[in-house]
């Protein structure tokens, strides 16, 4: 296995105006094609007020989209997190593993992320640098 990480510095704001074929910006280009290349994605974040960092739900909206050609399609995906606090990124993962939110990027429907193993959440607090 090999874990391949990418920055999601340069990936601009979620514009559904240029969410299109030849219209998407570069950086959101390489991002899809990391998905879709990926054998499954992990993905680490802290938590920022109860959920994931905006950054990242970006990262999610242009790469669920559109939602019957997402690089998401059937890709499994893991989500983890640590922080010093006793529950450490738990409702940053449970806010990404709640049934409202996959209904919203488009679980029911083709194209969505694959759920594997949903609810099972495991917590490491308190950690230590």
């Amino acid at each position: 296995m090999t874990i391949e990480p990418f920055a999601l510095d340069d990936v601009p704001l979620y514009n559904a105006d240029l969410d299109a074929d030849g219209r998407r910006p570069a950086a959101v280009e390489r991002l899809k094609k990391a998905v879709a290349d990926a054998g499954a994605l992990l993905i680490a974040t802290p938590e920022y007020n109860h959920t994931v960092p905006g950054v990242l739900q970006n990262a999610i909206d242009w790469a669920s989209r559109p939602g019957l050609k997402s690089p998401l399609a059937g890709k499994p995906v893991a989500i983890m997190g640590t922080s010093v606090g006793v529950a450490g990124t738990a409702r940053a993962a449970e806010a990404q593993a709640r049934p409202d939110v996959h209904a919203r990027a488009g679980d029911a429907a083709p194209g969505s992320p694959r759920r594997s193993g949903a609810g099972e959440i495991r917590r490491l607090g308190r950690a230590q640098p």
